[in-house]
């Protein structure tokens, strides 16, 4: 009989449960386990801390038995037979042994697999600006990006907040958020075994002011000047931008179809809207004016479409912007 130490002896307490079923699990004896109607767990009898599941549909899976609060938890360490008995049990005296060392993290995943599990999972079907997103992991998240879920304490997010803060405290904020995002998205997910604190929620934010901007008179006529020496693209684009007060993303994707010029309105459908409602946008006769010279010389349904690559909208508007801000 294997001796184990009074730490794991707590570990695998589990008063007031029905015993699973214990067993020597060899290969003869897994080939056995048939599936029933209800998901089966089986313990070895030669490793404490390890079990194994059979689903209704016959998948098995290997599981070290661990504790976390008092509480009995499961830590999946992956399916049989892609891992044998002899390597299952390996795994779990490995994560014994760091049990009493004190050393065992609690068996969640790294920052950076919750990054790519919520980018996956969330960011990509629900965010446009997901790239984004990617780009501040790549830059700037990465002092925590191989530490586990449970290792991360509040003052590793707050070094990252003010580091990147120091310089540019709304981007630090904007760090913040994602931060949060991914820890929130790791509690609530089911496939992350993370029963933590969210340690971002002690790191308080830089205050912001909102920011806004106002032409006067003077700087207006400079810049409708400016804009008449664009190519007809880029001086209809930022028109449109102008007197519509429209969301840069929402004008550069504007399609024929949404138009009724005839009534000179806009509908922008629910799934280009932040909020996730359609709405209708009034045009002024300077915008309606400019859209009819347009629909002229349509070739597609996009309104602007990108010289590039004219089966596509415009995307990319930082040297058009940076010429017309010149002048």
């Amino acid at each position: 009989m294997q001796v184990v130490g009074p730490a794991i002896r707590q570990l695998l307490k589990e008063p007031n449960r029905v015993p699973n079923p214990t067993k020597s699990l060899t290969t003869a004896t897994l080939a056995k386990l048939k599936a029933t109607d209800t998901t089966q767990w089986h313990t070895d009898a030669r490793q404490p801390g390890l079990q194994i599941s059979v689903t209704p549909k016959g998948t098995k899976t290997w599981y070290f038995l661990k504790k976390i609060g008092g509480k009995p938890k499961r830590e999946k360490i992956g399916r049989y037979p892609a891992i044998s008995t002899e390597d299952a049990r390996r795994i779990v005296r490995q994560k014994l042994r760091e049990v009493e060392r004190g050393d065992y993290a609690g068996g969640s995943i790294t920052f950076g697999k919750a990054f790519h599990h919520w980018l996956e999972r969330y960011a990509k079907k629900a965010k446009r600006t997901w790239p984004e997103d990617e780009r501040k992991f790549n830059t700037v998240l990465q002092p925590i990006a191989e530490k586990r879920l449970r290792e991360i304490k509040a003052a590793d997010i707050d070094a990252i907040h003010q580091r990147v803060g120091s310089r540019y405290p709304y981007a630090a904020n904007r760090a913040l958020s994602l931060m949060t995002a991914v820890f929130n998205h790791s509690i609530r997910h089911p496939d992350i075994e993370f029963e933590g604190r969210n340690p971002c929620v002690s790191v308080k934010p830089y205050p912001e002011e909102p920011r806004s901007r106002v032409l006067s008179s003077q700087e207006m006529g400079q810049f409708l000047s400016s804009l008449e020496q664009e190519p007809p693209l880029w001086k209809d684009f930022f028109t449109t931008l102008l007197f519509t007060g429209a969301r840069l993303e929402n004008v550069k994707a504007m399609r024929w179809s949404q138009l009724d010029l005839d009534n000179q309105v806009w509908d922008i459908p629910a799934s280009s809207i932040k909020s996730k409602r359609a709405t209708r946008l009034a045009l002024n006769d300077r915008v309606a004016a400019t859209l009819v010279r347009r629909k002229g010389d349509a070739k597609n349904d996009w309104v602007f479409p990108s010289n590039a690559k004219p089966y596509t909208h415009i995307s990319d508007i930082k040297k058009a912007w940076a010429r017309i801000c010149k002048r």
